[in-house]
């Protein structure tokens, strides 16, 4: 169920209908996940076991949760490719689809899974799009912003959050300022991470084959649709 690419690469991005399905969604359109979508999604996870609805939305507790939904949530794009239609992302129909069938999906769909489990614990959780360039992509000014992360702002700090890359999944939130580059490594000699930061913009790199490896452009100052 996994076919190489970014829905940017199966797209034309000159198609208004394409352009329509990859730009953030309006903030009107986002719903509230409810306590039995909640409960439902800590069951099917396996997070039951140690989070309960309630808990204080602390560092601890993202972790936690980004864990867990790594854990059951992978990429495939197979869906998206054979019906070229747009996805229900409400909240029942992302668990019904994602985990009751277990049909997993794309990084906007388990963001905005994370997301809404993220605020439903109430974290301010902040869904962000940015630019993949992992293909050697390149911005330019006005492209569609063709993938989605959560900047979680918590204590005075900032985290960044990608539950879903198509070869690579951060495995826990990263602390970055936004302000300067900084690198964080989640294991070492294994996964580290680099923040350039551009002034107008910022780079993520991953250490890849003894050497950085670009993955996204961030838009600067951060961009949130919530």
């Amino acid at each position: 169920g996994l076919l190489e690419g970014n829905a940017s690469d199966f797209f034309n991005l000159h198609d208004p209908a394409a352009v329509r399905y990859l730009q953030p969604l309006p903030t009107a359109f986002f719903k509230m996940m409810c306590d039995k979508d909640l409960q439902l999604w800590l069951k099917l996870t396996g997070a039951d076991e140690e989070i309960k609805i309630g808990d204080t939305p602390d560092l601890p507790l993202l972790k936690k949760l980004v864990k867990y939904q790594l854990k059951e949530v992978f990429y495939q794009n197979y869906d998206l490719l054979l019906t070229r239609k747009e996805f229900d992302l409400t909240p029942t129909a992302l668990l019904q689809r994602m985990l009751v069938e277990g049909r997993r999906g794309m990084c906007f769909e388990a963001c905005e899974m994370m997301a809404l489990v993220l605020i439903a614990f109430k974290f301010d959780a902040r869904r962000t799009p940015v630019f993949c360039t992992v293909n050697g992509q390149v911005y330019q000014e006005g492209a569609v912003l063709d993938h989605n992360v959560i900047i979680v702002y918590l204590d005075g700090k900032k985290y960044l959050i990608d539950v879903i890359f198509s070869f690579n999944s951060i495995r826990e939130p990263l602390e970055f300022s936004f302000e300067q580059t900084e690198e964080r490594t989640v294991i070492p000699d294994v996964e580290k991470y680099r923040l350039e930061v551009h002034g107008d913009h910022c780079m993520l790199h991953m250490w890849l084959k003894e050497t950085w490896g670009q993955m996204y452009y961030i838009p600067l100052p951060l961009q949130h649709t919530n």
